[in-house]
């Protein structure tokens, strides 16, 4: 039986190792039943929008590119009436992805890449003191409100917090805005203590070269 400490380290080098092989591989990988064995690869020729949907509802990577997709296709074709109508009726599963759509996801999937691995570390590193500093529930806040890389570390905390059972629900944020003053400061302890290994395991595994 691994201790609590354990526990930590080994999710935290998880989510971290997510990171670094979907930039360094083109893959990632999603929790399942208690450890992160569903491998996914991400590319045009394997998984598609309409795979990809699937995936954006599951939390993790998938969701994080889906809402950058979400936000990068309405920045790119802003003018253009009839492709933003073709998105907003596939994601309302009233249509089918046109071509020109696949070839967008498939243009902003190798952007979102970019940098994404420093982001990350760099944001993974300032958490601790950022939850010490102005709260829980604000610095989430912040994060989930910025996307990509922290958007993600909300989300790794999220799914964290949810494995060991501190919250239930997909929403953590929500969750943290209505619990009782006890509870919530027993889930910013543990959120701290988790973020403590998030930090060391990307200054580790994501320093560069």
């Amino acid at each position: 039986m691994k201790t609590i400490e354990q526990q930590r380290a080994y999710f935290a080098l998880k989510c971290v190792e997510r990171v670094k092989i979907l930039v360094e591989e083109n893959k990632w990988f999603e929790f399942e039943n208690g450890d992160f064995k569903k491998q996914i690869f991400l590319s045009s020729q394997n998984i598609d929008l309409s795979e990809l949907k699937k995936w954006s509802q599951r939390g993790g990577v998938g969701e994080i590119l889906w809402n950058n997709i979400d936000k990068e296709l309405k920045n790119k074709f802003k003018g253009n009436k009839q492709i933003l109508e073709d998105w907003k009726n596939f994601k309302e599963n009233k249509s089918f992805p046109s071509q020109l759509l696949e070839e967008a996801y498939r243009q902003i999937s190798v952007s979102f890449k970019k940098d994404l691995k420093k982001d990350y570390a760099s944001h993974a590193k300032k958490l601790p003191q950022l939850i010490v500093s102005n709260g829980l529930a604000p610095t989430l806040a912040f994060y989930k409100s910025k996307g990509k890389e922290r958007m993600q570390i909300y989300l790794d905390l999220e799914l964290w917090l949810k494995y060991k059972n501190f919250i239930q629900g997909n929403h953590l944020l929500k969750y943290l805005l209505t619990s009782d003053a006890n509870w919530l400061r027993v889930i910013t302890v543990e959120s701290l203590a988790f973020s403590q290994w998030l930090k060391r395991m990307a200054e580790v595994e994501l320093r560069e070269e």
